[in-house]
């Protein structure tokens, strides 16, 4: 990307940095397991949460997945990392409302987000137990539902005018990484369920 100036046009760094490091990434999360790229890709096409560049990074870094030799291994990472993700936004929540300059909206919505984010961990625990067995409807199911609980979460700050998320890119992590979590249930077997 250029940017003209009415005497010279100089060339953005963020973008010559994106062409060296963009392959970069992809021959990284390639090399920890061929599957990913392959994966990302089906799972980007079977949902539009599921961004292919954020399932790569999400995928490529979790724990164990290196030694994942097939898409039900990957698929179980999947959940995990769901799991994993929901802890710390809980310990995230936990802190916010020890805050003592916390408002009263703002802490209304987030004892409401660690409601909707324990169900949604009790949910994952039950869907990685599902999705284990073979069980992928039941699997999706429990993943929708915790997809579903970070919504409202979200919504919750939204309802109260003036009050500001203070978990928005927490929960469209979230919403993204339970996405991938529901098209591994999709590709592995269940069609007829968003």
């Amino acid at each position: 990307m250029k940017i003209h100036n009415k005497s010279k046009t100089i060339s953005s760094p963020i973008f010559i940095i994106s062409f060296i490091l963009l392959p970069l990434f992809y021959s990284i999360v390639n090399a920890v397991n061929p599957l990913i790229p392959e994966t990302c890709k089906k799972l980007s096409q079977l949902d539009s949460r599921v961004y292919y560049d954020f399932c790569g990074a999400a995928l490529g870094t979790a724990p164990g997945v290196d030694g994942a030799t097939n898409i039900t291994q990957l698929g179980s990472i999947s959940f995990h990392l769901d799991i994993s993700e929901i802890n710390s936004i809980l310990s995230k929540i936990e802190t916010l409302l020890n805050d003592p300059k916390s408002d009263p909206l703002t802490t209304g919505a987030l004892e409401a987000c660690t409601e909707l984010y324990s169900s949604a961990r009790d949910d994952l625990g039950s869907g990685l137990e599902y999705f284990e067995n073979g069980n992928y409807l039941m699997a999706n199911m429990r993943a929708n539902n915790a997809l579903n609980d970070a919504i409202n979460c979200e919504k919750g700050f939204k309802k109260n005018k003036g009050v500001v998320s203070v978990l928005s890119t927490e929960n469209s992590d979230f919403i993204q990484l339970a996405a991938i979590s529901i098209g591994f249930t999709k590709l592995l077997g269940v069609t007829f369920i968003h």
